[in-house]
Order: C-alpha cells, then structure tokens, then sequence
C-alpha cells in the first residue's frame, strides 16, 4: 500500500518535469491549402516544358508540374490523365500522385511519379512559356 501511494504522488513530477513528446519542428508548416492542390476535373490544357516539368492550367489556377526523374513517354503522348490516392480525388504532389501521358486511342504509355506541385502566378506562367 506504502508503494502504491508513492508511486501516485510522484506521477505528478514526472509529468511536471517531462518535455513535449513532440516538439514543433524548426520550420513546421501546416498542411498546404486544398487550392494548392490540382483538380484534374477542371484541367483545361498543359505544356510540357522537358522531360521532368510541366506546365497545368486547371481554370483559374496555374500549376508549374516537377516529376520525380526524367519521363520521355511525356514527348509522345496526346493527352495526360492523373493517378491519385488523395480521397478528395485533388493531385497534391503526396507520395503515389503521378501523371500518366495517355497516347491517341486513350491507351496510358507509362506512369510519371509527381515531385512537387506548386501554384504559379499567370505572369510566372507567361514567363515560362516564353523561355521555351
């Protein structure tokens, strides 16, 4: 019994001297806003720029696309379709989200995993198509 009533009074010092068990990172960010994100459903057009970036425009927002590693099947194809495990269905740039080039009759020629995704400004955007 003597045990057991120490043990309960000394619980509250542990706890007083404990640090956080999860310290904010130097640098934390929050979770990027869903209009960081890519609606495949409001993809208007594209522009591939090499063989690991390209250029999105998904309505009012703009996208500067960077792959993962070098992906030729982007110079051959006709049209482009998105693989994502996202539930909203949106193309953030999250581990598995990947462009897939489609060719003429819809066929898919080949899985391009996704780097990173970022929101560009319409002068960004006309920048980039005249450097090409």
């Amino acid at each position: 019994m003597r045990i057991l009533i120490l043990v309960l009074l000394c619980l509250p010092l542990t706890a007083w001297s404990a640090e956080p068990l999860r310290p904010e990172a130097p640098g934390h960010r929050p979770i990027r806003p869903i209009g960081d994100c890519i609606d495949p459903s409001r993809v208007r057009g594209f522009h591939v720029l090499d063989s690991r970036t390209l250029l999105v425009d998904a309505g009012r927002r703009r996208f500067r696309v960077v792959l993962s590693w070098s992906c030729n099947e982007l110079h051959s194809h006709r049209g482009l379709a998105f693989d994502t495990r996202n539930p909203s269905g949106r193309v953030c740039g999250d581990i598995g989200d990947a462009v897939l080039p489609r060719e003429g009759s819809g066929g898919i020629l080949g899985r391009c995993d996704i780097g990173e995704i970022k929101p560009i400004s319409p002068e960004e955007w006309e920048g980039e198509l005249r450097a090409r």
